[in-house]
């Protein structure tokens, strides 16, 4: 998951794994990097062992998944709980808000479109070099 924003006002870069399951959705930022000339913040932080972090899958707690809100974990992941799942849309609990996840179609624009392929768990993550 990647985020690169940049406008007069903001900076703001992040990558994170993420993985779900039927409670919800494990998020876990393992770089941030903003400068918001709005408020003065200047942050930057990159995991240690980025690398490994990266070619590790996330290990999911369901214990963490909280119907009505999310949980902060001492790793840094953040698990947002499944509300709904229809069709056409997802929601889950996020940190204050319900976070909306609506189904896009093909021909929405998308530039990608990527085909949903169940986790198994005889998969290899590729290696990165």
């Amino acid at each position: 998951m990647f985020v690169y924003l940049v406008s007069p006002y903001m900076v703001y870069i992040r990558a994170a794994a993420a993985r779900n399951n039927n409670k919800g959705t494990l998020f876990s930022q393992n770089i941030r990097m903003m400068k918001n000339n709005n408020t003065g913040e200047y942050t930057m932080h990159i995991m240690p062992g980025n690398l490994a972090f990266c070619r590790n899958d996330l290990e999911i707690d369901n214990a963490k998944f909280q119907p009505n809100t999310c949980t902060f974990s001492p790793d840094g992941g953040i698990y947002w709980s499944l509300i709904s799942f229809e069709p056409g849309n997802i929601q889950l609990n996020g940190c204050g808000e319900t976070y909306q996840v609506p189904r896009r179609q093909k021909d929405s624009g998308i530039k990608e479109w990527i085909k949903y392929e169940p986790y198994s768990t005889d998969s290899e993550l590729p290696l990165l070099r």
